[in-house]
């Protein structure tokens, strides 16, 4: 396939799958970007849309991720094995933020502001390099949680509370229990309202 082809099948997997989210948004179009359809894209056919491969997501990215996608391009060539984008943009990072704590532990009143600009665009092409992975209890959690329901939060703290979901509801066999107790063990501190008295 040449680079139009891969760019037009891109491009029509993309709309597909932002369609797909306004769909399953009921027309929220604040849900149905391109940013989601490419991220969905990356978990559902990552040899098309995945970061590494997408000539549309390239496209997207910050003219530093593009830099630090050549520097590493080219220093595989140089050394005749892969070097990772990602590694070069933290290594650059920490070199930087040495410097900003050695002038702040130095007391030196030279202005820093441009190094510190260039950290929080290293920090952003760093995000953008390594995207978060999350596991699907995680993102079915947060599904389930944003929607809005009549139960009582304080539920699960009754004993012998018998609770019949309602029909068509969402069934989790498989719970992430370190994600659970995570989850429950904000509304559980000592200074909570739903604390048991």
């Amino acid at each position: 396939m040449d680079e139009e082809q891969r760019r037009n099948a891109e491009w029509l997997v993309l709309n597909a799958l932002r369609e797909l989210i306004m769909l399953a948004a009921k027309g929220d179009s604040s849900k149905g970007t391109y940013d989601n359809a490419l991220e969905l894209g990356r978990e559902l056919y990552p040899e098309l849309l995945g970061p590494n491969t997408s000539l549309l997501r390239r496209e997207r990215e910050s003219d530093t991720v593009k830099e630090y996608r050549q520097l590493a391009h080219v220093r595989s060539l140089e050394q005749r094995q892969p070097v990772d984008p990602l590694a070069l943009v933290q290594a650059d990072i920490a070199e930087r933020r040495d410097l900003l704590q050695l002038a702040k532990t130095k007391k030196d009143r030279a202005k820093v502001d441009q190094i510190k600009r260039r950290v929080d665009l290293l920090v952003e092409a760093e995000r953008t390099l390594n995207p978060t992975a999350h596991t699907e209890n995680q993102l079915i959690f947060r599904d389930v949680h944003a929607v809005k329901r009549n139960v009582d939060p304080r539920a699960h703290l009754r004993r012998n509370l018998r609770f019949r979901p309602p029909e068509n509801s969402w069934r989790l066999y498989e719970p992430d229990f370190d994600f659970l107790d995570e989850f429950f063990g904000r509304f559980l501190t000592p200074n909570s309202l739903l604390s048991e008295p």
